[in-house]
């Protein structure tokens, strides 16, 4: 106790010091002219196929080498990136896929986990991703925003509510286009291929009094700062980012001078694997920060560009708690 009261009183001290030139505005400042907004986090348990994918990322020798290795960085990105895909659908699979896990090792685990996707069937093959109905069921988030969507559409006609969907990968919203249109909801999107001059007429047409486009899917690299959505009142946050400060930019589209109704904020989260992690992350840094009213970076970018992990946070962060 007296431990945490000391802690406590260093904080308040560092506080009062870097008051003195640390000027923060934050968007708390327009919450008594903003409608209220609710912040939901939902742990979706992953499906089967995940979890089989996953566990064999897990086991593979390329993670062993990066835990045991003191100079992996570029390998860490990779495989980093492999398990958040495989977080939000096994269908993810890609060349980096391969390239990370070597390609016959790859085929194995794509074939023992029955996943058909193929090598490279964004990049090499040049397909359009084409939605199957028992795509659904490979993913506990997609199965979670399935179930959502249906909910908030079932009333759309009378509550008028609309949904922005964010992610940081225009490949997952390929899948929830794929979703959309096999429910028959229209929609709209914007990511990084969209024309920089048609992306105003895009955000002005979903503005509109309520029209037919009932979903905005955005990616948050190409749109998560700066735009105006008023025109929904609900945001999905389909997979977090490291940096806490881009979720809360993606986040805050909805949330803007014009909005009229409450605004209900959904965090998906694939439970046991590295997003928990991810989130951890967040809520930590974000407690540091709130403590010294500033701001701090979620991780350690160094000059080549890596991440900086110890040995003991590699052994957790690739891990999977069932």
């Amino acid at each position: 106790m007296e431990e945490k009261d000391t802690g406590q009183a260093r904080s308040l001290d560092l506080q009062t010091r870097t008051n003195l030139f640390i000027l923060r505005r934050s968007a708390s400042i327009n919450r008594k002219y903003l409608p209220s907004k609710t912040e939901y986090i939902l742990f979706c348990r992953p499906q089967p196929s995940q979890i089989s994918v996953y566990l064999e990322v897990l086991k593979s020798k390329v993670v062993t080498d990066v835990i045991q290795s003191d100079n992996a960085s570029s390998n860490i990105l990779q495989v980093i990136c492999v398990l958040r895909k495989l977080c939000n659908h096994p269908k993810l699979v890609d060349n980096t896929f391969y390239q990370v896990m070597g390609s016959m090792h790859a085929s194995h685990i794509v074939e023992k986990s029955g996943n058909t996707i193929g090598k490279g069937r964004y990049q090499k093959q040049k397909l359009q991703y084409r939605f199957e109905p028992g795509d659904i069921g490979l993913s506990g988030k997609l199965q979670c925003l399935d179930l959502l969507l249906s909910s908030i559409f079932q009333l759309s006609s009378i509550t008028k509510d609309r949904v922005v969907i964010v992610s940081n990968f225009t490949q997952t919203l390929d899948i929830i286009q794929g979703l959309c249109d096999h429910r028959c909801w229209k929609w709209l999107r914007l990511d990084g291929k969209t024309d920089t001059s048609s992306r105003q007429q895009l955000v002005d047409r979903f503005n509109k009094d309520f029209g037919d486009e009932l979903v905005f899917l955005l990616s948050s690299k190409a749109g998560g700062t700066g735009l105006n959505l008023i025109g929904a009142n609900r945001l999905v946050l389909f997979d977090p980012d490291w940096n806490p400060a881009i979720d809360a930019q993606a986040m805050a589209r909805v949330w803007r001078e014009g909005q009229a109704k409450p605004v209900i904020i959904y965090r998906l989260l694939t439970t046991g694997s590295i997003e928990e992690k991810i989130y951890q992350r967040q809520v930590m840094k974000g407690e540091v920060a709130a403590s010294i009213g500033g701001y701090i970076d979620t991780v350690t970018t160094s000059k080549n560009g890596g991440q900086h992990f110890s040995r003991e946070e590699l052994q957790e962060l690739f891990s999977f708690h069932m």
